[in-house]
This record gives C-alpha cells, structure tokens and sequence, in this order.
C-alpha cells in the first residue's frame, strides 16, 4: 500500500476550501429534476482515462490543458461536471492530473462557487477477489477516498457500480461488502456523494444517485432490446432516487452507441441530443451532455475498436467543441 501523507498534504494544498457540502436539504430529492442545483446542468467530459490525456488538441503543458477545458465548460454554466478523471485502483494520480484537475475545479468555481466534481473508480476493482482481498480492497478504497476528498472533488463516481452485487457465477467469490463498507466510509466520514453506472434493476447500497446508459440489451436469444427502452424500465425501478443518463462508453465493443455518436453524422449527433432533452423531465432523469465523451482507441492517427487491442494505443475523447455548432446545442438543452 503506497504512503498517503505527502500526497494528500499536497492535494489539501491545491484544493483549498473548494470542498463544501451540498447546500440546502433539496439537493438529493427523490428525483432528478427536483435537484436543480445539482442535475440542472450536467456534463460528462473525460480529460484523463487512467494516465491518457484524451485531448490532443488541447495542448502538452498543464496550464494549456486547464485553458482548454475551462473555456469550453465555463459557457455552459454546469452545475455538475463529470469523469474528467478515471483511475484504477492499483494507479497513483499523477502531478499532471493533479494539477489539471485543480485547475480547472478552481477555474470554475471562481465562476460559480456550488458547481460539483467527481473522480471516476471502477468497482469491480475493489470486489474482485483476485486483485484484493475484503480488507484491502476495504483499505483501498478508503484511501482513494481520501485522496479524492483532499483533491477537491465532490462526489465518487462508480462505473461498473451495480456489477459487484449482481450475484453472477462468475462473480461468487467476490467480495461486494467492501464495497458497502468503503462507501459507507467515503458518504459518512468524507462527506462526498456516491453514484454510478447501474446496468439491472437493483441500487447498490449506498447509492445518494443512480447513472444509466443507453447500450443495447441482447438476450440468450440474440434479441436486441434498444438501451434507452430498457432504461425505462430501470427509471421505474430507481423511481425515488435521483437518475442521470449518458451515452455508452464502449470503445472496443463495435457497434456501441459510442463509435456511432463519433463516427456518425452531426445529423445523428443532434438527434440525440433532441431526443434525450425532450425526454429527460417527462421521464424523470437529468442527460450527462457530452462535452469530453464518450472515447474511442487511436494508434498513430488510427482509430477503432480493434486499436483498442494495442498496446500502448491512446484513448481519445470526442471533443464537442470541434463539432460545428454541437456546443451551442448542448447549451440549449442544458437546463431544459
């Protein structure tokens, strides 16, 4: 287990006071659209999946990547703004994440003061009884915990959150409850939010919110079930707790709903971005825009799900911004 103190003194350092609590008893009513301090505005951006820098255009220095990001996020007046980091559990942040995200939490803030950051875990890492045992994955994730709430972030964002309670064969000598006691640890005594990606029909423990994608279902059969027809079927289920929804992220698997957002025509883009802010306040969850997300795999200017098999191959984040007038549309839909 690496040695904490130096790093969290330094990242208690650069955040500052920019930790605050959730203000005001609304924030996390039952559902999505009465929280509008919270899930008004949300956007879903990737500046780090692990140690890639997504954003080639962005620039190579920290301060060049900090202006990047914060020009293009400080429009949309978010009040949520999600997975500018991911990390596996066994990788330390590096001095480059830690000053990129600093800067641009600092940047926003000095905008508005109540907008909310997460760092993404993946939570099978910490079930997954080859890659940890109970207590460690316990210890694990309470200093990553640790680590999060010195950098400044609000809230822990889980992909693969619901996987470790499946109860699958594949998963029986798993150990979910370090999950449970990790995020009891990280809502209790950290004061941060927990959420995540949620692919059946039942909350993890300790879930304050509930994220949902739209990849397609395919049975035993080989039938497809459209992914947003099925997310319904979750808004049902979740109903009472708060509900995001984005676009999948799957940059190997092809087709994925990812690669068509990249690959296709703006016209599809903006059929998407129509559809799902007409739909979000009838049906009861608030979109994750797209701004940095969702990622496809690159080797030298090469792009597709097969590069994803290379290794090192870069992961590349869709970027909105050099998407015609993609930008202003999400800042249209933002709210609504």
């Amino acid at each position: 287990m690496r040695s904490l103190t130096g790093l969290v003194i330094a990242l208690a350092m650069l955040g500052g006071c920019g930790v605050g609590e959730f203000d005001g008893p609304d924030e996390f009513d039952p559902l999505a659209a009465k929280a509008p301090d919270l899930f008004k505005r949300v956007v879903i951006a990737r500046l780090y999946q692990k140690n890639d820098w997504t954003l080639p255009a962005a620039g190579t220095t920290s301060q060049e990547r900090i202006a990047y990001a914060c020009a293009r996020f400080k429009p949309l007046h978010p009040t949520y703004v999600s997975g500018l980091i991911r990390l596996d559990d066994d990788a330390p942040m590096t001095a480059d994440q830690i000053e990129v995200f600093s800067g641009v939490r600092d940047c926003l803030r000095e905008q508005d003061p109540k907008v909310k950051l997460d760092v993404v875990l993946n939570a099978e890492h910490y079930a997954d009884d080859e890659r940890h045992t109970r207590q460690s994955a316990i210890d694990a994730l309470k200093q990553r915990g640790d680590e999060i709430k010195a950098l400044g972030a609000d809230i822990v964002f889980f992909d693969f959150f619901s996987s470790p309670y499946n109860g699958s064969k594949q998963h029986e000598k798993w150990h979910p409850e370090s999950i449970t006691e990790g995020t009891q640890y990280i809502r209790n005594q950290l004061d941060l939010k927990v959420g995540g990606n949620v692919w059946g029909l039942e909350p993890p423990p300790n879930a304050d919110f509930i994220a949902l994608d739209n990849f397609d279902r395919v049975n035993d059969a080989g039938e497809t079930t459209d992914g947003f027809e099925y997310n319904k079927q979750q808004i049902a289920a979740f109903k009472g707790t708060p509900i995001l929804l984005h676009i999948e992220n799957n940059p190997q698997k092809s087709p994925s709903k990812g690669l068509q957002w990249i690959n296709g025509e703006a016209a599809y883009r903006r059929e998407v971005l129509a559809k799902f802010t007409a739909r979000q306040k009838s049906d009861g969850f608030s979109y994750m825009y797209p701004v940095f997300f969702p990622l496809q795999c690159c080797v030298a200017g090469n792009c597709g799900p097969d590069q994803c098999k290379v290794s090192p191959s870069d992961r590349i984040a869709y970027d909105a911004s050099t998407d015609d007038d993609t930008l202003s549309r999400i800042d249209d839909g933002l709210g609504k």
